[in-house]
This record gives C-alpha cells, structure tokens and sequence, in this order.
C-alpha cells in the first residue's frame, strides 16, 4: 500500500492481501481509473483507485453499514467473481442480500471508462435504494456520472451517491441504475 501523498478525508488504498479482485479500465495520459474489492466482514466494499507511475490515490470508497440494514447506503454484495462481458470485455459480476431484497452488481470496462450495472429485486415498497461513496480531495481528478437506463445522482457533502430514477409499478419488482466512473479528459459518449 502506498501512503504517501495527499489521499483527503482520510482515504487510504486499500491494495493488501485482502483485495480479492481489481478491475482497470484503459490507460490514459493521466494514469489508470482501477476499482479494488476487499472483503470487510460478510461483504465486499469496492474503491476507484487512480494508479499513477507515482503511486495509488483513493478517490471514492463505497459507504457500507455492515450488516445492520434491510437498505444498505450501498449494494450488499456477497458474492464476486470476474468474467467476459459484451464483446469479450472483461467484467466483474456480483450479487448479494440484505432484508428480502436480492441485489446484483456487473462492473464493466469501457475504455478509459468504468461502468456501473445495479439491479435490486424488490418485494414491496423500498426503503433508499442506493449506491453511496465517500469522496477524498483526490476525486477531483475524476468525473461520474449516470448512464442511460433511469439512474439519478446527488452529492452532499464529500458523499455522492446514485440511485433508480424509477422504482416498480408493481411489487415485486426490480430497480436498476447504472453509472460511470473516468478520470477527467477520459470520458466517452454513452
């Protein structure tokens, strides 16, 4: 783990024998926009690390209350594993429970580009539904944003979190909500 650096808000990478599986997506000038999974109790918590010829820098860590949560501020992801997506990319799938809700995850590499699939199967009115990350001062060299497909995003404070623009008519019912992680200068059209 490389400490050294302006890392903000007390944002560390989290690259050590608990990382269990990395995603990167292209290059650019800038360096690499990478997303590392460690396993933090029962589940996985996810950080964007920007990689550098330099050094690592923490830029988002997604926001988990453990356990404790029929709706977690994040996916309650479980389950892991890397695999082949569209056109032979390389992604990584997830899937996880939290109260009566099934969640699932797929992370996909575009270009310089990480994208976020979120799906939760819901049995009756939800509480939040929500992918929630605490910011340092070094997310200030990427940008998010939704992708087509019902995805709003809002920040306060150092947090930023998406969520389903729409939830179900009907019960049960599944919400989906996808999104997009680049570093600055790198984002492509959707």
């Amino acid at each position: 783990m490389n400490g050294e650096g302006s890392q903000g808000a007390g944002l560390m990478p989290q690259k050590s024998s608990n990382v269990r599986l990395m995603l990167a997506a292209a290059p650019t000038p800038a360096g690499w926009l990478e997303v590392w999974f460690t396993l933090s109790g029962d589940r996985f918590r996810h950080q964007l690390v920007h990689r550098t010829d330099e050094g690592e820098h923490a830029l988002v860590d997604s926001v988990d209350d453990g356990a404790l949560s029929d709706w977690p501020p994040s996916p309650p992801i479980q389950q892991l594993d890397d695999c082949f997506l569209s056109q032979g990319e390389r992604g990584l799938v997830a899937v996880g429970l939290a109260g009566t809700s099934h969640w699932s995850l797929a992370i996909e590499s575009k270009g310089t580009e990480l994208w976020f699939d979120v799906a939760c199967r819901i049995s009756s009115q939800p509480g939040p539904l929500r992918s929630t990350y605490r910011r340092s001062e070094a997310s200030e060299r990427m940008d998010w944003r939704p992708l087509r497909g019902g995805c709003a995003y809002h920040e306060s404070g150092n947090e930023l979190w998406f969520e389903p623009s729409e939830l179900p008519l009907t019960f049960p019912g599944t919400a989906r909500w996808r999104y997009g992680f680049a570093m600055k200068s790198a984002v492509s059209a959707d």
